[in-house]
């Protein structure tokens, strides 16, 4: 019984901890094709130092770690101004990568001919997500606490690697890549408007 209390106490402090967690951070997905057949996937998640040190204390007070949910897989470095980084790198095969986060279809690597290669995202988990948390945040007082955690936090997904010849992204100055930032709290009250997919069509390097 000792164990299934410890679990429960766990799993209520992770879940406390998930609203903030997820929300506090700012997101960047970064895709580019390195060649023919491969191409490397960045993912960083920034928190600030007020989360960070949060964070920390809770990982002191408790026989589990809090900093453990935060960067599960991945490189954690801490920053100058007390804050913290995670961040996950994968590179490797079109067809390995398709599965980066557990899940296929998500990310798709097409030839489109001329040695270009269309990289598409499903916007799927995002908008699972955005369904997911509003339902969370029903009453007043959790949504205003949640919007506080999201305010002024973005996710930001880039694709490039070689020129981008057609997107529905935002094409950078250098057209070497195309990104889109969403404001977090956009994401999550679903008034953010997601296409079914993120693409770019990039010529190889």
């Amino acid at each position: 019984a000792d164990m299934m209390l410890k679990l429960a106490a766990k799993f209520v402090a992770i879940s406390m901890l998930a609203l903030p967690l997820v929300a506090c951070f700012d997101g960047t997905i970064e895709v580019a094709v390195t060649s023919a057949t491969t191409a490397r996937i960045e993912a960083l998640q920034v928190i600030n130092a007020d989360t960070y040190g949060m964070l920390k204390r809770a990982d002191e007070d408790a026989d589990y770690s809090a900093l453990d949910e935060f960067c599960t897989v991945g490189d954690l470095t801490e920053t100058e101004d007390g804050g913290a980084t995670c961040t996950v790198v994968r590179e490797g095969s079109f067809t390995t990568l398709r599965n980066f986060n557990g899940t296929s279809g998500d990310l798709t690597f097409e030839p489109a001919g001329n040695g270009l290669v269309r990289v598409s995202m499903s916007t799927k988990g995002l908008r699972d997500m955005a369904g997911a948390k509003v339902e969370m945040t029903v009453d007043g007082e959790t949504r205003e606490m949640a919007e506080a955690y999201f305010a002024g936090h973005t996710m930001t997904i880039r694709i490039g690697g070689g020129a981008v010849t057609d997107t529905n992204l935002t094409l950078s100055k250098d057209k070497e890549s195309a990104e889109v930032v969403y404001p977090l709290l956009d994401l999550v009250t679903g008034k953010a408007e997601l296409p079914q997919e993120f693409y770019a069509v990039v010529r190889l390097p």
